[in-house]
């Protein structure tokens, strides 16, 4: 029974020979389908909004199974921001364009809501699962694990050019050397570097929006990528991580020159397969893990060392283990951001390999 006679059911008592008791409906079994009380289905009735089908001779008043649909429409356009006086006009005239023009706006706000709602889903689940596999690396502080993991993609952001002045720093030997020596050795070395580093050449730097606050170029060049990116994720309603992914190059990898094909990218949803994403591909991952400890970062070349070194030491377990890798490397960061600089960063490097 459609809305517009449901406006003008008669009321007339209603007995067995004319229908099924089982065919309809209770005030209170259909206002439990609905999901609202019997008082407000009396007051719908009271205003002619959605009236009951028939009476019973007992005095009960019976509702259609097919008004549930009747029901959850009155509900949508209340949502929807119209009143009842409203939707009973829009009711009486069911092919008005007033009613069609209603329904459309409604339609949009909750395709809306529902990409909204999509992402705080993802992003919950995805910072939970950082959170699980940051605590698994620290109940089980393995040096490696191997692990199958499926498809992922990614927006992706080539931000090598911000590095541009490491070669000039000579990391590539300043890694060898501190891999080859103790901590407090290395240390030393690293310092010494610095000071010879930042003679060669002064320290760029820029001002940011903030009045009087110095930001060194690198960074600053870092950041607005990162912003772009997640700008860009915001509104094609893709990205779903707060946390940082980087990609870095498999060539350059190899070469140990990590930082010359080095990327940011952010996780899209796996059904967002549009063209120009980065895909991770399915297969058997190596997993190595990175700390970091910026409190403890004291010149202008230990933030690069502690950056690009990992890799290096990642790329010699996997020749040690005699693993080829057939990917690109793939991070993730595992910590949230607590704005307390002494806390341990833990990040998730991976790649794909032959074994």
């Amino acid at each position: 029974m459609g809305l517009a006679s449901i406006l003008h059911a008669s009321e007339a008592p209603m007995n067995e020979e004319d229908v099924m008791p089982d065919d309809l409906l209770k005030a209170g079994e259909f206002a439990h389908l609905c999901g609202t009380t019997k008082e407000t289905l009396r007051h719908y009735k009271d205003i002619g909004l959605l009236m009951p089908v028939a009476k019973a001779e007992n005095g009960y008043q019976l509702y259609s199974p097919l008004q549930i649909s009747d029901y959850l429409l009155i509900s949508s356009l209340q949502q929807a921001g119209c009143n009842l006086q409203e939707i009973k006009g829009y009711l009486s005239e069911p092919d008005s364009e007033a009613l069609e023009n209603v329904m459309e706006d409604r339609i949009s706000a909750i395709v809306e809501q529902r990409r909204t709602l999509l992402m705080q889903k993802s992003l919950l689940e995805n910072t939970l699962a950082r959170m699980r596999a940051r605590n698994d690396w620290r109940h089980d502080p393995a040096e490696f694990k191997l692990e199958t993991c499926e498809t992922e993609y990614f927006l992706d952001s080539n931000i090598s050019d911000a590095f541009v002045s490491i070669a000039e720093a000579n990391l590539p030997t300043l890694i060898d050397e501190q891999l080859a020596l103790p901590t407090e050795k290395a240390t030393a070395v690293l310092q010494d570097e610095s000071a010879h580093a930042s003679d060669r050449k002064p320290k760029r730097t820029v001002y940011s929006a903030q009045d009087g606050v110095q930001v060194d170029e690198q960074a600053e060049r870092v950041v607005r990528h990162i912003l772009d990116v997640w700008r860009l994720g915001q509104k094609q309603g893709d990205v779903s991580e707060l946390q940082g992914n980087y990609r870095v190059g498999r060539e350059a990898f190899l070469q140990g020159e990590p930082w010359k094909d080095f990327h940011l990218c952010a996780r899209v949803r796996p059904h967002k397969r549009r063209k120009g994403l980065v895909e991770k591909p399915a297969g058997a991952y190596f997993k190595y893990l990175r700390t970091m400890n910026f409190a403890e970062i004291k010149d202008d070349l230990e933030p690069a060392m502690e950056l690009f070194g990992v890799y290096e030491k990642m790329r010699r377990v996997l020749e040690r283990e005699g693993f080829t890798p057939t990917s690109d490397i793939f991070e993730r960061e595992l910590s949230l951001y607590t704005g307390n600089t002494d806390e341990i960063i833990y990040s998730e490097l991976s790649v794909r390999i032959d074994r």
